[in-house]
């Protein structure tokens, strides 16, 4: 009997696996394609631009966009400049005779962590710019190209 049912989760875990590789296949071909942003300070002004160059938003809406924006570059740019630092005192700790392995996990650590808050800040700053979409009952795909055609 329980081979039976170890037989009978064999394909689901084949059709997961395989659904999950082909996802991780479309992610990488989305990525290719992508071309990259080398600051946050580019990425801030290609979205202003977009914002301020949209004839769908309101005035009102275009400074709510902008406010989300600043407050998102401002807050990137302090981790940004948080990473330079622990990253200046990482080199140095590395090429010091009295190398510290403790040390050089603690940096490593901290690290991970201020990559991680970058993340949650801009997931956190993309739901905000949804929920405001969905609030002002703009055209999230219309705003979207603006931004996509003003990048490109």
């Amino acid at each position: 009997m329980k081979r039976a049912l170890i037989l009978a989760t064999i394909p689901v875990v084949l059709a997961c696996a395989s659904e999950e590789k082909k996802a991780e296949q479309r992610v990488e071909n989305e990525q290719n394609m992508q071309i990259g942003v080398s600051s946050p300070k580019q990425a801030a002004n290609v979205g202003r631009l977009a914002i301020e160059r949209s004839e769908k938003l309101t005035p009102a809406q275009k400074e709510k966009f902008i406010a989300i924006l600043n407050k998102t570059q401002t807050e990137t740019l302090a981790i940004k400049e948080q990473e330079g630092q622990l990253k200046s005192a990482l080199f140095q700790d590395l090429a010091s005779a009295k190398y510290d392995d403790q040390m050089v996990r603690v940096y490593k650590s901290k690290l991970q962590d201020l990559e991680k808050k970058k993340l949650d800040l801009m997931f956190s700053s993309l739901d905000q710019v949804r929920d405001l979409l969905h609030a002002e009952k703009v055209d999230h795909d219309e705003v979207m190209r603006l931004f996509r055609n003003q990048y490109f």
